[in-house]
């Protein structure tokens, strides 16, 4: 076999659950040596959840690369499971759907399928557990850890040519002692599960006439609340025995286990169902006997039938004990016939079995994209919703030229688009999922897809205060910019940043930066933001314009006409500001920009054409202080596109403004240079969408003074209007959204 890609699931060693559970046991030896075994040019990638603890760094260190979901887009290999009957498999879904991926999974044991009184019945843990058993038959290989649990396996599912290996589980290696201590104890090692059964062994002690006798204790581990230790006392209590010889200490350390293993005079373990029984190979290793009920994988270890007994005969169990108390012979004859059963399942042996098996699955080939036009799911807000990303999105799924064939996936399902859901981040229909990212409501859905899942993100906003405070709440998103700064963040300083937001210090991109592959951005400044920030590699995609114009600059006779649909005076100097008006739109320096350039004799009408998206009452109280009310003008309201274009073709000049430190983006000034509007705007804004020389830059932070500088010398260049087309055409043709359509294909690899 080639050296293939190994993914594996790391998700079981991130859950605090499975800390005393032998999944975690097995899988994290197994993955420790897993190099031990893989051809040495193996690479091995490890998929996490970032919403669970870290990886350990003793496994994080075995892996080339770990990634936080699982989405491997062009991936061929195969994927391990080492805990495939947990909730939530479709974390996994996209590998598991994937014909390229080959995969193997560890199966422990189906007790809750044949206990689901006990364990399955509350209708949530019912879903997921049958959930997780459809997943589970889509492997090619299976791992059960004892042959009990690989013919239940067999029973439940039809494997057909589909092989299961036995690879038992592994022990830790200070259990291995030469050396045991004298016999102090009775040993039950278990946990507040009803299978582990330790009433039995109460009931046999209490009654064990030498053990109580001796005064020899016995000790149950795990942790056990306070009422279940007072039912055990009182049961041994009501079968004759003292209750000061239970001893029930909890979960133990390591060192704390191993003295009372080698202490134990033996090791009992009465469990009604298991799919191994790590307590009865680890009594062998520790070289104390290990007796232990008579299920079917105690019958593969412990093969004598005179060391076992039934899950309800106290008495069978009492007499093993006292005869243990009463007969070293006896004692040392067991712990001689029992040696030679557990070297087998020594951790480095048990892993090499498991990789043995897992080296036996030939690869599938990728399929190759060429010969068919790649598929590419499309999540974003679309018409009929009212935003710049939505109409620019629009016209993206139009503009790919036969590059690729594009599925699109909006809020408001339409002819078109099929609603938001998870469906094409676990379908590999798609070569490519996009989620496209914005400040706004409207991606609430796409954001918890891509943190959930992954997938390629297009972010049109390089910061999400707004977002994640409405989505989140100020606490959540006072955390995420904590985790972000390195600091404590105040609820009181998030407000603060929303009032201001040249007072933002964070970003809020940090789990999105985690999550996305690749991340793709409309300014350098926020590529650069985010390496530096996150250390994540993200790309630059340069601005498409989204409302084309015909070749020409805007003619004078459709500037008159769209003057008069919209009752403009033909001597009136209109500047026009588009979009949503708020407060971080520069407003208030427009406004101390229009009154400098009323003292000097300069009269304009400035008009606001979009929608309020916060009280303007003070905005218009500020033009009243300043003299200017008569020439400002906020329309207040959502502004259809053939009104819209009308603006664009009425206006003298452009105004676009924003405050909130560097990376902003705006559709609205792509516009106006689309439209050959001579446009005074932010530095910043400007330079993200590599506006061309008609284009008067001010710098940030704004200032009335360099505003009104800036319109007075678009006013005086008015005789360059013509030499501006030229530059119009190939700005155009650069920023056209064809162009766009190729550059997001290169960068998705297609």
């Amino acid at each position: 076999m080639t050296d293939p890609t190994i993914i594996i699931d790391f998700r079981c060693l991130q859950d605090q659950r499975f800390i005393e559970r032998g999944i975690q046991s097995h899988s994290r030896s197994a993955i420790r040596h897993a190099r031990e075994t893989l051809p040495k040019n193996t690479r091995i990638v490890g998929v996490t959840d970032l919403n669970l603890d870290p990886v350990p760094d003793d496994v994080r260190g075995v892996a080339d690369e770990i990634v936080p979901n699982a989405y491997l887009p062009g991936v061929n290999g195969i994927f391990v499971n080492p805990s495939p009957m947990e909730p939530n498999q479709s974390f996994v879904g996209r590998l598991l759907l994937n014909q390229s991926v080959r995969k193997a999974a560890f199966v422990y044991d189906f007790i809750p399928f044949e206990e689901p009184a006990r364990y399955l019945a509350a209708a949530p843990a019912r879903l997921d557990y049958f959930t997780a058993m459809t997943w589970l038959d889509r492997y090619d290989l299976f791992l059960p850890i004892s042959e009990y649990t690989k013919q239940r396996l067999a029973a439940l599912f039809r494997l057909g040519d589909r092989p299961a290996v036995v690879t038992g589980v592994p022990l830790a290696p200070w259990l291995e002692t030469e050396a045991p201590s004298p016999p102090l104890h009775v040993l039950v090692v278990a946990g507040d599960d009803p299978r582990k059964n330790p009433e039995l062994a109460v009931r046999a002690h209490a009654a064990a006439k030498a053990l109580q006798a001796r005064r020899v204790g016995l000790v149950i581990t795990g942790h056990y609340p306070p009422a279940r230790q007072a039912e055990f006392r009182a049961l041994a209590a009501a079968h004759g025995g003292d209750p000061a010889l239970l001893e029930m200490p909890g979960r133990v350390a390591q060192e704390v286990l191993l003295a009372q293993y080698r202490h134990a005079l033996c090791v009992v373990t009465p469990s009604r169902a298991e799919g191994f029984s790590m307590p009865v190979i680890e009594a062998m290793a520790a070289r104390v006997p290990s007796i232990a009920s008579d299920i079917p994988v105690h019958v593969a270890l412990v093969a004598d039938p005179t060391l076992r007994f039934g899950v309800d005969d106290a008495g069978a169990l009492t007499a093993l004990l006292d005869r243990f108390a009463t007969d070293d012979g006896f004692r040392a004859g067991v712990v001689a016939a029992q040696s030679g059963i557990w070297p087998e399942f020594r951790a480095k042996d048990v892993a090499a079995k498991v990789w043995r098996a897992v080296m036996t699955l030939a690869p599938v080939p990728a399929p190759a994209i060429t010969g068919a036009k790649p598929r590419i799911a499309l999540l974003t807000p679309l018409p009929p919703s009212k935003s710049g990303i939505a109409d620019f999105s629009a016209l993206l799924a139009n503009s790919f030229d036969g590059r690729a064939d594009i599925s699109l996936f909006a809020n408001v399902a339409t002819g078109e688009a099929r609603p938001v859901s998870g469906l094409p981040h676990l379908s590999n229909r798609f070569d490519r999922v996009v989620g496209v990212m914005g400040n706004s409501s409207e991606h609430f859905r796409i954001h918890e897809l891509l943190l959930t899942y992954g997938g390629a993100c297009v972010c049109h906003d390089s910061r999400l205060l707004g977002f994640s405070v409405v989505k989140f709440g100020r606490r959540a998103a006072a955390r995420i910019a904590a985790q972000e700064l390195g600091r404590a963040v105040s609820e009181d300083e998030v407000e603060a940043w929303l009032n201001d937001e040249d007072l933002r210090e964070a970003d809020f991109l940090g789990p999105l930066a985690a999550a996305a592959r690749p991340l793709m951005f409309h300014t350098r400044h926020s590529v650069a933001a985010v390496q530096r920030r996150f250390g994540v590699t993200a790309h630059y995609l340069p601005f498409a314009l989204y409302r084309p114009w015909p070749d020409r600059a805007i003619a004078d006779e459709g500037r008159t006409a769209a003057r008069a649909r919209l009752g403009l005076l033909p001597s009136e100097r209109v500047i026009v500001s588009f979009g949503f008006i708020h407060g971080t739109k520069g407003v208030a320096a427009a406004l101390r920009a229009l009154a400098v350039l009323t003292e000097r004799g300069v009269y304009c009408h400035l008009y606001w054409v979009g929608q309020a998206h916060q009280d303007i009452g003070a905005f218009k109280t500020l033009a009243t202080e300043l003299g200017i009310a008569a020439r400002v003008h906020f329309l207040d309201r959502f502004v259809a596109e053939a009104e819209y274009r009308d603006w664009l073709q009425a206006a003298d000049y452009g105004l676009q403004l924003r405050l909130g430190g560097r990376g902003n983006i705006s559709g609205a000034l792509a516009d106006c240079i689309a439209a050959g509007l001579p446009t005074v705007a932010s530095a910043d804004l400007a330079e993200n969408v590599e506006a061309p020389s008609f284009v008067r830059r001010v710098p940030d932070p704004l200032a009335p003074g360099e505003i009104a500088a800036a319109i007075v010398a678009l006013i005086e260049s008015d005789g360059e209007r013509l030499g501006w087309r030229e530059e119009r055409l190939d700005y155009c043709e650069r920023h056209s959204m064809q162009a766009y359509a190729a550059g997001l294909c290169a960068l998705l690899g297609l």
